[in-house]
């Protein structure tokens, strides 16, 4: 789990982002790695099923997208193994332990959504980003910074930030990023895929997407690190989520 923390004071002006190294190569996501991408063996135990998508995702070098997490998908745990599948197949054996998923390739990275989720001003990842400029910075900054101008976005009088934000892999350069009329979730895909390798997650349940806490809307988890490094920061994430009425009837 990451704990290395650093404090951030911000004005207004928030056109840039912080600590940019320039000399640094940029990386990527496997671009050929998608759906129809052979794997040859899969397996996790007693995991959750946001922590086995990631744990396929760092194995396979591919970058996901969830934007839709629940009290059953960050805490009860399931067992999969597969072997000679496609990305795909493993997806759909992994997420056959929910209900409502689907997926889809978008913008280099495969995004998981679901049935339940709002849409338009009752979801926070369909909002439009007029435009979201960073120049090169860590994954994180540039994250951190996408927080701020959504919040911005959203309240103009806010003057200015003070508080905590993850450093994250600081070899981990992105950019420079020229987002215009942008959904957040496009701007997040574009973040993670240029990543050397890291997937966002939605860190509330479907009835808090309409307005971004103080806390956040999401995190993104980087793979220079085991994945079951996050399972107790996903865990209390899961916590904080009430259960809902479809996984009562199904769980």
């Amino acid at each position: 789990m990451v704990t290395e923390m650093r404090i951030l004071k911000a004005s207004i002006f928030l056109a840039s982002c912080f600590f940019i190294r320039a000399d640094l190569l940029h990386a990527e996501c496997s671009a050929s790695r998608g759906l129809q991408s052979q794997v040859a063996s899969f397996s996790v135990d007693h995991v959750s099923i946001v922590e086995a998508v990631l744990t396929l995702g760092q194995q396979q070098q591919v970058c996901f997208g969830i934007e839709y997490v629940d009290r059953h998908s960050l805490i009860d745990p399931i067992t999969v193994a597969v072997k000679n599948v496609t990305i795909e197949a493993a997806l759909l054996e992994i997420l056959s332990h929910g209900t409502g998923y689907y997926f889809k390739e978008a913008d280099g990275v495969i995004l998981l959504a679901n049935t339940d989720e709002p849409h338009g001003d009752q979801n926070l990842f369909d909002h439009v980003v007029p435009q979201f400029v960073c120049p090169r910075a860590t994954v994180q900054e540039v994250s951190n910074s996408l927080w701020m101008q959504i919040r911005l976005d959203l309240d103009p009088t806010i003057k200015g930030f003070a508080g905590k934000f993850r450093t994250g892999d600081r070899e981990d350069i992105i950019g420079p990023i020229q987002q215009r009329d942008s959904t957040v979730r496009q701007i997040l895909n574009v973040i993670v895929e240029q990543s050397k390798g890291a997937s966002w997650v939605a860190v509330v349940g479907s009835e808090s997407l309409a307005t971004i806490p103080g806390s956040g809307l999401w995190q993104i988890l980087e793979y220079d690190r085991p994945i079951s490094d996050y399972a107790s920061a996903l865990t209390a994430i899961g916590n904080k989520i009430p259960q809902s009425r479809k996984s009562d009837r199904t769980h």
